[in-house]
């Protein structure tokens, strides 16, 4: 199982992992690397996954995904997060990426960066609030589609990149 995850500039990524191993730390839940989900639970060949990634980053340049809220749920994988709004040229990406890879591409969620995971993440609602106040409003630079070997039904422990796809052919707003 694989999925496609949205990565950012070194700079942002660092901020948004001190985020998570900030709010891991204080509930115990796991730490992973931050990301934005395009397409989940990819049940497909590797080379299949690599080809339509290749495809579609040919036509796609790095730029800004805008954080606008934090977010809270139910789900364990959305316990706590950050809303995000992907530019149009990125959301038609995502949608086309979706109906290659997926069964039915009705199947993703919203774009959001994951803040902590479980259901005791909800008791930092007051630290993510204070920590996510660095990032709503303000932009993200998007710089890569990478394919994690992850799903549900994988311990995060054990997710790992197996390819990684620079957008770096143009800038997209």
């Amino acid at each position: 199982m694989y999925s496609l995850w949205l990565t950012f500039s070194a700079a942002d990524q660092k901020r948004l992992q001190q985020a998570v191993s900030c709010l891991a730390q204080a509930t115990g839940a796991p730490v992973f690397a931050p990301h934005i989900t395009l397409v989940g639970e990819i049940d497909r060949p590797l080379e299949d996954i690599s080809r339509a990634c290749e495809e579609i980053c040919a036509s796609l340049g790095a730029g800004g995904v805008t954080i606008t809220s934090l977010g809270r749920g139910d789900s364990y994988f959305m316990a706590l997060y950050l809303n995000a709004t992907l530019p149009a040229v990125l959301q038609h990406a995502r949608s086309e990426l979706a109906e290659r890879l997926l069964d039915d591409s009705n199947r993703i969620d919203p774009a959001h960066i994951s803040l902590a995971y479980g259901g005791d993440a909800l008791a930092t609602l007051a630290l993510a609030d204070t920590v996510s106040q660095e990032f709503i409003g303000g932009p993200l630079q998007a710089e890569r589609i990478e394919i994690v070997r992850s799903s549900r039904d994988i311990p995060v422990k054990d997710w790992r990149r197996v390819a990684s796809f620079d957008l770096s052919a143009a800038v997209f707003g």
